[in-house]
């Protein structure tokens, strides 16, 4: 079974999902909203999502995409003593380590990426990058897009935002 481990408004991992429903895969998605609980055995460890129990050799594969699946955790237990608050974070660091030893796409470390170094390190690799405005000014940004007549692709530095009405969710890119 395929661990996914990612934010429930993150639209390419319900794409993925649909691929591995087509291709019937066994998955579990799990989100920073569902239940989540660890019971932590010598031997063996128990994640418990949405009050039902898996092992962890259940899991061929995990993809870590986004997100954290223990947020609550973290935000009750803060109100309390450091003391606690350390035990949990310790608690996730061994969950995390313990994924990390399966086959995985990604992992937890490295989940909030800064585009702008991936971008310098891909440049630094001789990748080939397209030229790239990063500004503030409108000035700049119209004389960027003169010099581009075939158009320019704008991308926001950090994550995917959407604004979501009633009627239409728009994807700010």
């Amino acid at each position: 079974m395929i661990l996914i481990i990612s934010k429930e408004e993150d639209y390419t991992t319900n794409d993925v999902i649909q691929w591995l429903i087509k291709k019937k895969q066994n998955f579990l998605r799990v989100n920073k909203n569902d239940k989540v609980e660890l019971d932590l055995y010598l031997n063996e460890l128990h994640l418990i999502v949405n009050e039902k129990l898996y092992k962890l050799n259940d899991f061929d594969f995990v993809w870590y995409r986004r997100g954290d699946i223990f947020p609550n955790y973290l935000k009750e237990i803060k109100d309390f003593k450091n003391f606690m608050y350390q035990e949990i974070k310790d608690l996730k660091e061994f969950f995390y380590y313990q994924l990390n030893k399966l086959p995985r796409l990604n992992h937890y470390e490295k989940g909030d990426i800064n585009k702008l170094i991936v971008l310098d390190i891909a440049k630094s690799l001789g990748i080939k990058v397209p030229d790239t405005l990063i500004t503030t000014n409108p000035n700049s940004l119209k004389a960027f897009n003169v010099k581009y007549k075939d158009g320019i692709i704008t991308k926001t530095i950090y994550g995917m935002p959407a604004v979501i009405t009633k009627e239409k969710r728009y994807q700010v890119y």
